[in-house]
C-alpha cells in the first residue's frame, strides 16, 4: 500500500482512539447573554467532577477522515487498560485493514493490506500531529475528559450558551468550552502559539437514556496545520463498556516487513 495510505490509517487510528444527529441539549436552550458567570476555579471543579473514570474500555465507531486528497470511511473497536495499553483494529469493507497498539513508550502499527508494520516510539505521536500529548493524555481524549489542564492562570468568560477557560497549558494556548447547564465539555481547542497548527475537539450526542450519560457518542476533530493542510476526522460510537476486562492480543507476523 502506498505510504500515504499507510500514514492515513495512522493518523485515524490516533484521532480515533481518542475514539449523526445529536440530541437537544440543554445548554442550547439558553438565551445569549443570560448565563450566569463562573469563576476559573469553579469551573474546574466541575471538570473534574464530571471526569469520566475507569480502568477498561471498549468502544465500537464509524470513522470518517478527510484530508491529504483522501476522503475514508472505516469501522473501528478501541480497546483500553488504565495506564496500560490503548488497542484498535481497523477495518474497510468488514475486512480488518490495520491494527494498533500504543503503550506508554511505544506505538506499533500493522498495515493488513500490504503486510507492512512500523514500530516508533511514543514521541512519534508529537513529532507527527504536533500536539504535547503524553499516553495519559491520550487515554483522558479518548473517554472525553479535559486534557492539559494543570489550572494555572486560566481565565474564565461565557461565550454565547457556554462556559470558557482558556489560557496557556504545557506551552500552546488551551480553550475548553462548557455545557451552559450540566458544565459537560463540550469542546477543546488547543492551538500553537505561533499559529502554525490547531486543533479543535467537538463532543457531542450525549443522552440520559443511555448507561454512560456522560458519555460523547460523536467527536468531531479538525486539524489545521501547515505541514499537513486542513484534516478533519468525525467518530461516532455504537456502544461502549467500561469496566470489563479484554482480551488484548498484538502480534507482528514473521512475514511482515518494516517500514522505513
Amino acid at each position: 500500500m502506498q505510504l500515504m495510505q499507510f500514514r492515513t490509517y495512522v493518523r485515524i487510528a490516533f484521532w480515533g482512539s481518542f475514539i449523526l444527529l445529536p440530541p437537544c441539549k440543554p445548554a442550547r436552550r439558553l438565551e445569549k447573554g443570560r448565563l450566569r458567570g463562573r469563576s476559573a476555579n469553579y469551573l474546574l471543579k466541575k471538570l473534574d467532577q464530571n471526569r469520566i473514570e475507569a480502568d477498561w474500555f471498549e468502544g465500537r465507531a464509524r470513522v470518517g477522515f478527510r484530508g491529504d486528497g483522501q476522503s475514508l470511511k472505516v469501522s473501528a473497536n478501541i480497546r483500553m487498560r488504565r495506564d496500560s495499553v490503548v488497542w484498535m483494529t481497523v477495518k474497510k469493507l468488514g475486512l480488518e485493514a490495520a491494527r494498533v497498539q500504543i503503550t506508554p513508550d511505544s506505538v506499533f502499527v500493522l498495515n493488513r493490506l500490504s503486510r507492512e508494520y512500523g514500530a516508533w516510539d511514543l514521541s512519534y505521536l508529537e513529532r507527527e500531529f504536533n500536539l504535547p500529548l503524553g499516553f495519559r493524555d491520550l487515554q483522558e481524549l479518548i473517554l472525553g475528559n479535559a486534557v492539559m489542564v494543570s489550572g494555572e492562570a486560566l481565565e474564565a468568560d461565557v461565550k454565547g450558551t457556554q462556559h470558557q477557560l482558556r489560557g496557556q497549558q504545557a506551552g500552546v494556548a488551551t480553550e475548553y468550552y462548557l455545557n451552559g447547564l450540566d458544565f459537560l465539555l463540550e469542546k477543546i481547542i488547543v492551538r500553537d502559539p505561533g499559529a502554525t497548527w490547531s486543533v479543535q475537539i467537538e463532543q457531542e450526542d450525549r443522552s440520559a437514556e443511555r448507561d454512560y450519560a456522560k458519555f460523547s457518542y460523536l467527536r468531531n476533530f479538525s486539524v489545521e496545520s501547515e505541514d499537513t493542510g486542513p484534516l478533519q476526522l468525525n467518530v461516532k460510537f455504537s456502544k461502549i463498556e467500561l469496566n470489563v476486562p479484554k482480551s488484548i492480543r498484538f502480534e507482528i507476523p514473521s512475514r511482515y516487513s518494516k517500514m522505513p
